[in-house]
């Protein structure tokens, strides 16, 4: 019989103990069922109609966006909009199978990790010069327009530390492969904007938006990678990146989210 995982916390002074395990196994239970697939706050666009509609302005597509993301009532069948797998979404997912392996050896659990790596690799954003990962919906902001799967450095990064995890945790061994060929991605195709020795990755291949949260994941990603693979090319790139923000650290401590007006 499986051991239920205690949660202690304070409350009026008294420890009380938690079982989550139950509630765990109900959020499995519900993310199978749906075979890890749902809905984005920011998917309006995989609406044909509201994909037609807003296809020669910028300001109905956010409008778009904002109503499906705000509206109390889920609109999106109306519009045609599916359920479907949010590259992103699948790394996180993967990430928590492999730590749940970890606690309990369970097979199911090597099952649903093969099942989620295997989605991985479907999802992967092709063009590029290693692996990488978008979203599986376009997206406007006020200044750019990404189409679906245009890679992002906060998806790969992200997806990457999950194939690390599901390494180290499994041993798989194409998890690590998945995982390496990130580099290439990270090394060549983003932008960055330089500064004397230190720059700042771009948020995707296609602009110039510089944002210092997504510039630490592809560091921190790097990091990782040169601890496998004693790549000194690699350690370079991720001290040079990480250099970029520690530079721009305000005296209080905090960060503006770019540094210049994103393009």
């Amino acid at each position: 019989m499986s051991r239920p995982l205690p949660l202690r916390h304070k409350k009026n002074h008294e420890e009380v103990g938690i079982n989550i395990y139950p509630k765990i196994e109900q959020l499995r239970s519900y993310v199978e069922a749906c075979d890890f697939s749902g809905y984005d706050p920011y998917d309006a666009l995989n609406s044909p109609f509201l994909r037609f509609l807003s296809r020669k302005s910028k300001w109905v597509r956010i409008a778009f966006m904002q109503l499906l993301r705000r509206c109390s009532v889920n609109l999106r069948p109306l519009f045609g909009i599916r359920k479907g797998h949010n590259p992103k979404g699948i790394g996180l997912f993967l990430s928590n199978y492999a730590k749940l392996y970890a606690v309990e050896k369970k097979p199911e659990y090597l099952e649903k990790i093969d099942y989620l790596l295997s989605l991985l690799e479907k999802l992967r954003s092709k063009g590029y010069s290693g692996n990488c990962w978008g979203y599986n919906f376009d997206w406007q902001s006020s200044i750019v327009y990404r189409p679906r799967f245009t890679p992002t450095v906060v998806n790969t990064s992200f997806i990457g530390h999950a194939l690390l995890d599901t390494f180290e945790i499994t041993k798989k061994e194409y998890a690590l492969e998945m995982a390496l060929a990130i580099k290439d991605f990270i090394l060549k195709d983003l932008n960055r904007k330089k500064e004397g020795n230190v720059f700042c990755f771009s948020y995707t291949p296609i602009d110039h938006d510089y944002v210092h949260n997504a510039n630490i994941l592809g560091a921190s990603l790097l990091i990782r990678l040169y601890k496998l693979t004693a790549n000194k090319a690699i350690r370079q790139t991720a001290l040079r990146s990480l250099g970029y923000c520690i530079k721009h650290q305000r005296e209080d401590g905090a960060w503006r989210f770019a540094e210049t007006d994103l393009q």
